[in-house]
């Protein structure tokens, strides 16, 4: 994928966060969610988006089930068409999705996911 100037997808990215509940609850969402809020994405309503998330696990996570609860954390950066169901946001706009796995023993259970995006 060729890499141009707005983003640089080995560099620091815009959103990080570690998380230490279950992914299957709500308030491993919420953690996701939150900071993403604190990241202040700048895309544009609407647009279509280019998406990179890493997930950093231990072998003892099967990391492939905690891509789909991660996007729908993911509301502040894709918005969300009802205030009221924050975890159901527009992932239409996604066009381009990549999934990194990144191993780290240290971890044990927790997760660190970080993001980078652009508008497609």
């Amino acid at each position: 994928m060729p890499v141009d100037s707005a983003v640089d997808w080995r560099g620091e990215p815009p959103l990080s966060v570690r998380t230490e509940v279950s992914a299957s609850s709500v308030a491993w969402k919420a953690a996701i969610h939150e900071a993403c809020r604190a990241a202040r994405p700048a895309l544009p309503p609407g647009v279509p988006v280019e998406l990179h998330l890493r997930f950093e696990v231990s072998a003892r996570r099967n990391w492939s089930t905690l891509w789909k609860p991660a996007i729908d954390a993911l509301g502040p950066l894709l918005g969300s068409p009802d205030p009221e169901r924050p975890y159901r946001p527009h992932d239409d706009r996604i066009v381009s999705l990549a999934l990194h796995r990144a191993l780290d023993e240290s971890l044990g259970h927790d997760v660190v996911i970080t993001a980078w995006w652009r508008a497609a």
